[in-house]
């Protein structure tokens, strides 16, 4: 019996090595965008495996190599621009419903954790899941993606976010084009201070140039924003707010644990007073009414009046 010669060995060898590297890269090339052909001869050229256009036989073979080993791929059709349309191929996830519903429970805990930038990387994680996501899971983890946020988390909303909070880094002054719930569209001169996530919904806490006055906007109504260049109005230092203390009871007080700016004035079986050094009264507010009737404000009064003000707001929009 006769050896195979060690050269044709070699060509053998490198054969093999040029197909399944030439098929990988069409397999790359349509994990991003459906091609045609030309597109894929191209793609091939850029990957220096060849200097010549491949005849439409070849790429074939290739596309029949995904094929066999499960992928499924849509011939060029008028429907689809007369392209290769990747619909499914064995290299992607598969997770079950409760799989995907624990991710979605796993979200939803971490959001409570009010942490903007780590919610923001478990979208980003979130987003790599459901692209390698079988097609049928990849559909129903979308929906659950969505119907579980109070609010959608757009790209639009992301960007916003991340420019923003490099704004306030360089103590920048904006314009800002919002879209108030009260007063429809107008123009505010701002200067952006920090991000927040409370409720399901992400703020920007700023001081209103032409008040000079703290306030916050919800970053979904911003619709565009740009740099005040050689702005002269200087901005005057925020008066401090005086401390809050109010006091928790039930099921809440097993929860509490003190904050940066918290501390505990007393504490019983029954009931603990907390007094607060209020940075953000938004936040403070939005955090009593997470409480529910566990928690009283007790002073200063013009905070109680401020509650009581919004609890009846509240209380009229259900007559």
């Amino acid at each position: 019996m006769t050896g195979t010669p060690k050269n044709d060995l070699i060509k053998i060898s490198d054969n093999i090595s040029v197909t399944a590297y030439r098929t990988i890269c069409i397999l790359n090339l349509l994990l991003n965008k459906p091609s045609n052909e030309e597109e894929i001869s191209l793609h091939l050229k850029e990957q220096s495996l060849n200097n010549k256009n491949l005849s439409s036989d070849t790429i074939y073979i290739y596309l029949n190599t995904l094929k066999a080993v499960g992928s499924q791929i849509c011939r060029p059709c008028k429907t689809n621009n007369h392209k290769y349309v990747l619909k499914n191929h064995p290299f992607m996830l598969k997770l079950n419903d409760n799989d995907l519903k624990s991710l979605i429970q796993i979200r939803k805990y971490i959001s409570n954790l009010k942490n903007w930038k780590f919610i923001l990387d478990v979208e980003k994680l979130f987003d790599i899941i459901q692209d390698n996501l079988i097609i049928e899971s990849k559909k129903k983890f979308e929906k659950l993606r969505d119907t579980s946020w109070r609010y959608p988390l757009t790209q639009k909303i992301i960007d916003t976010i991340q420019k923003l909070e490099s704004h306030a880094e360089n103590q920048n002054k904006l314009e800002v084009v919002y879209s108030s719930p009260v007063n429809g569209i107008k123009n505010i001169k701002i200067k952006p201070e920090e991000i927040f996530y409370e409720n399901g919904v992400f703020y920007v806490y700023i001081v209103n140039l032409s008040v000079n006055e703290a306030q916050y906007l919800r970053v979904d109504r911003i619709n565009s924003f740009k740099l005040l260049e050689n702005y002269s109005q200087s901005v005057f230092e925020l008066p401090e707010i005086e401390p809050v203390q109010y006091k928790l009871k039930g099921a809440s007080l097993y929860y509490f644990i003190p904050g940066e700016n918290e501390s505990i004035i007393s504490k019983t079986e029954d009931e603990m007073i907390i007094e607060e050094k209020i940075t953000n009264k938004f936040k403070f507010y939005q955090k009593v009414l997470s409480y529910g009737n566990d928690c009283t404000i007790i002073k200063p009064l013009s905070f109680q009046k401020e509650m009581i003000n919004k609890l009846k707001v509240m209380l009229d929009i259900y007559k």
